[in-house]
């Protein structure tokens, strides 16, 4: 009988070989029993029983396009795993989380942590202390920031939001979107700020599910060149804010652009003595640009007075997707939504 073959060091043994991940969730098994400590390994600092190099240490990549949340984990891992992220590359790594045990007693390790955008970001996984290693059962996932919601803003979830959305699958520009929810926020001009709104499919990483459900440039104010006469806000003296596209004008001929395919946004003060207002919102002529196999991760973002791309704040409101109980009709051309 032949002996049997010596496991194969892992092709991300070393940090400059760090496996680098393209997707926004990532599984993988890997035998690291054959897996070395670098003498530039660095110390984690959560080791229990004090910080240490640890063993058999393997590397991960990942650089995200956007701000937003992302972590690892090693809970079905066959050994006692210590988890490490890291900046600032192989050759000057700083530690940025760290995590031992959190799956305690099993030894697995995991942390979920704010990443942001456009900045390399190390994962080192080991076994603690000197070993020994096993089969690593790496998980990752990476959720990104809304692209109307911009980190750091005043961020807060719809209330009594329903959501539905028609004519998938027919052809371009038949689709139509009606959103309604309550959003708690000060008094605001709306009028003047401007407004995004967008709505996001969590299946293809909250990408805009229209692709003209929302721009850079924010709803214009009535009597922009190239738009209906009739197009625009008006507010009344209870603080109700409506915007109208009557003439149908979308862009790009319409110039900035009436909303991109906003045929309508009412947004009402709430009554009573809590601070907000009620918005209800149609879209039309939007592209589905992502799949229509929605589950329940959709996502509502809705800001006033704030693009990214400009650099503003202001408030905005987000309806997560799992916050959302979504149903579609039998030929799946259609999908009604329920915040729960």
């Amino acid at each position: 009988m032949l002996p049997a073959a010596a496991p194969a060091m892992p092709a991300n043994d070393e940090c400059v070989a760090a496996t680098v991940i393209a997707d926004y969730d990532f599984d993988q098994t890997l035998d690291t029993s054959a897996a070395t400590t670098a003498p530039g390994d660095p110390l984690q600092s959560c080791t229990t029983g004090g910080a240490a190099q640890n063993a058999a240490s393997v590397w991960y990549s990942f650089t995200p396009p956007i701000s937003g949340f992302f972590g690892f984990s090693t809970i079905t891992s066959d050994y006692d795993t210590v988890l490490a992220y890291y900046t600032g590359g192989c050759g000057a790594p700083v530690e940025y989380r760290c995590d031992d045990n959190f799956w305690s007693p099993t030894g697995a390790s995991a942390y979920s942590t704010r990443v942001l955008a456009d900045v390399e970001y190390l994962a080192e996984v080991t076994a603690h202390g000197a070993g020994p290693a096993g089969t690593l059962e790496l998980g990752f996932f990476f959720v990104p920031d809304s692209p109307v919601c911009a980190t750091g803003e005043s961020v807060e979830e719809f209330e009594k939001a329903r959501l539905k959305v028609s004519g998938l699958g027919g052809a371009a520009g038949r689709q139509q979107l009606r959103f309604a929810g309550r959003m708690r926020t000060a008094p605001v001009d709306v009028a003047a700020a401007g407004v995004q709104f967008t709505v996001e499919d969590g299946e293809d990483a909250f990408t805009p599910l229209f692709d003209r459900s929302h721009r850079t440039v924010a709803i214009p104010a009535s009597g922009v060149p190239g738009c209906g006469a009739s197009d625009g806000w008006t507010s009344s003296p209870k603080g109700v804010h409506r915007y109208e596209n009557k003439s149908g004008v979308l862009p790009p001929a319409c110039t900035p652009g009436s909303a991109a395919g906003v045929a309508k946004l009412v947004l009402k003060p709430s009554g009573g003595d809590d601070d907000g207002y009620r918005l209800k919102v149609r879209i039309r002529d939007g592209a589905v640009t992502a799949p229509t196999g929605f589950g329940d991760d959709l996502r509502v973002a809705f800001a006033i007075g704030t693009t990214v791309e400009a650099g503003t704040t202001g408030p905005c409101a987000v309806a997560d997707g799992p916050a959302f109980d979504c149903r579609a009709n039998p030929r799946q051309t259609a999908i009604k939504c329920r915040g729960y």
